[in-house]
């Protein structure tokens, strides 16, 4: 064995005596190693060094870096350590994930809100919905629910891509008219939408 190898070999079995002792005591001063392992001031730098890596990568090998509160309580916990720049990332990530996982149900909800909104003929809750809509189209839908006893839509979205405060939703229709007779229609509708104060609404729809 190289005189290279053989200072490794015992580097290591040092190092994990110290951990050994660590586990025992709970703490170890710098005069305590080189009394304990006959080496300088420097080398037990070194060798605490090397286990404060090497217990920084455990930890972050180990964390589950999908949960969201264990990547808090790393950063908490881990001041200094390397990889808090990775923590930070996944954790933005999450967050990113989950703010889309809202906005995509808050629109499913616009959604809905607006298809009710055409079942019970109220055109005053359409405009809540869709504040910009026009008024022909607004016409439109009025000379559409006094020529109806009844209407039902179902309005299902199948994509929703949304970009800051803005988002597109590729929406199935289908509309049920009862009028001295049944009438019914379906295709497909892309839904533009833009965040308020007050939540999400429709922008425009063709």
């Amino acid at each position: 064995m190289s005189k290279i190898a053989r200072r490794r070999n015992g580097t290591n079995q040092r190092g994990q005596l110290i951990l050994e002792q660590l586990l025992r005591t709970g703490s170890l001063t710098i005069e305590e190693l080189c009394q304990r392992f006959g080496i300088s001031v420097a080398t037990a730098r070194r060798d605490l060094e090397q286990l404060e890596k090497q217990a920084e990568a455990a930890a972050w090998e180990g964390l589950n870096k999908k949960d969201v509160n264990a990547l808090k309580a790393y950063l908490a916990q881990h001041l200094s350590s390397p990889y808090r720049g990775e923590a930070e990332k996944a954790l933005g990530q999450l967050a990113a994930t989950d703010r889309t996982k809202r906005d995509q149900e808050e629109i499913g909800q616009a959604l809905a809100r607006y298809a009710h909104a055409i079942e019970a003929k109220d055109a005053t809750a359409i405009q809540s919905i869709w504040p910009g809509i026009s008024a022909g189209t607004l016409k439109d839908l009025r000379d559409t629910f006094k020529a109806s006893s009844s209407l039902s839509m179902e309005l299902t979205p199948s994509s929703i891509q949304v970009t800051g405060d803005s988002a597109v939703a590729a929406c199935s229709r289908r509309i049920i008219q009862e009028s001295h007779g049944r009438r019914e229609s379906s295709g497909n509708v892309s839904v533009r939408l833009r965040r308020t104060d007050h939540g999400w609404v429709i922008d425009s729809m063709q």
